[in-house]
């Protein structure tokens, strides 16, 4: 009697902790998902902005060669980072949802972002010390008034 009452018990935790392992599997496959998509999506809308912004500098053939290769880089050294970025801001999200969340945690989190944030505007101030290589001053010039431009207009949006 005791071997079936036995049997019985741990053939429920055992289905039971199954479905928890499948259920957390799944989440974490569309977490991976969405975090994917969130990357892609922010490096899409940059390259979007980026080659509308070459169009008005008339870059050369020669230009968008060098361009190209910068650009190939530059997105390839903050993907990662990106990546890391949503991750990070999904933890932080379902800390925060919860009813007491511990402080420490949520600044752990913080943490990370404020250190890829840093991370990034490297990555960012170097690729356009490269680029400013590149450009002629005129359209340095006109880099640096859109980019000008780009920043007030973030600004207003708050």
């Amino acid at each position: 009697m005791f071997k079936k009452i036995f049997l019985l018990l741990f053939f429920i935790s055992f289905v039971s902790v199954n479905s928890c392992i499948a259920e957390t599997s799944d989440y974490m496959v569309e977490e991976r998902k969405f975090v994917n998509y969130q990357t892609n999506n922010t490096i899409e809308k940059m390259k979007i902005y980026r080659r509308a912004v070459y169009s008005t500098l008339e870059i050369t053939p020669p230009q968008a060669i060098e361009i190209k290769k910068l650009d190939k880089e530059f997105y390839g050294q903050i993907k990662p980072i990106l990546t890391e970025d949503f991750y990070t801001m999904n933890r932080l999200s379902r800390l925060t949802s919860k009813p007491r969340p511990s402080k420490g945690l949520v600044n752990v989190e913080k943490k990370k972002l404020k250190a890829n944030s840093k991370v990034l505007d490297s990555y960012t101030t170097a690729y356009e010390n490269d680029l400013y290589k590149i450009l002629t001053p005129t359209q340095k010039s006109k880099y640096m008034k859109l980019k000008k431009d780009k920043i007030k207009e973030y600004k207003a949006s708050f």
